[in-house]
């Protein structure tokens, strides 16, 4: 195989990734540039955290990397109210893989963690979206990359950005 050969194959896989890779991205510029557009950190001293996500997800998440870093047990907790069972808090709220990358966030930045992965989540939403059109319509064309745009920021992320867990859901659905 000759130079040019190697180099088609490159361009080829790239062609055949860039609607993905497009679906994935788009949804993160734009989150990004909302983000910019309303002062959100570090563009700004707001914060995506509002409703039940500063009150409760905020503190769960700090809980949770607090056992997780003491090596606590995941089973009850002694700071929320009187004590409370952790297991079943921790299947509803704190279950998803993502949440285990708040081990390489400081304590002190919770919050932007929790901003970061909003965004994350809506991106991924449209990669695994634009991944299932892909391969559900056998097409690997750029109007993949817009309906996964439109469904990873439909008015249920908008609506809903607040209630972490079921970004999830936007995620596999």
């Amino acid at each position: 195989m000759n130079q040019t050969q190697i180099n088609e194959t490159k361009s080829k896989k790239w062609c055949k990734r860039l609607p993905l890779l497009a679906a994935f991205l788009i949804p993160l510029l734009i989150s990004v540039i909302i983000c910019i557009d309303h002062e959100v950190y570090p563009f700004g001293e707001r914060c995506l955290l509002q409703v039940d996500m500063y009150h409760q997800y905020c503190p769960f998440f700090t809980e949770f990397v607090d056992k997780l870093r003491s090596g606590e047990s995941l089973m009850y907790s002694w700071t929320i109210g009187l004590g409370a069972d952790f297991v079943s808090l921790f299947a509803y709220y704190l279950a998803s893989p993502l949440n285990w990358l708040l081990l390489l966030c400081p304590q002190n930045h919770v919050i932007e963690f929790m901003t970061l992965l909003v965004i994350l989540k809506i991106s991924f939403a449209g990669l695994f979206f634009g991944y299932y059109l892909k391969e559900h319509f056998e097409k690997n064309h750029i109007a993949v990359s817009i309906f996964a745009t439109g469904y990873a920021l439909c008015g249920f992320s908008a609506a809903y950005a607040w209630d972490i867990m079921w970004l999830d859901c936007m995620m596999l659905a």
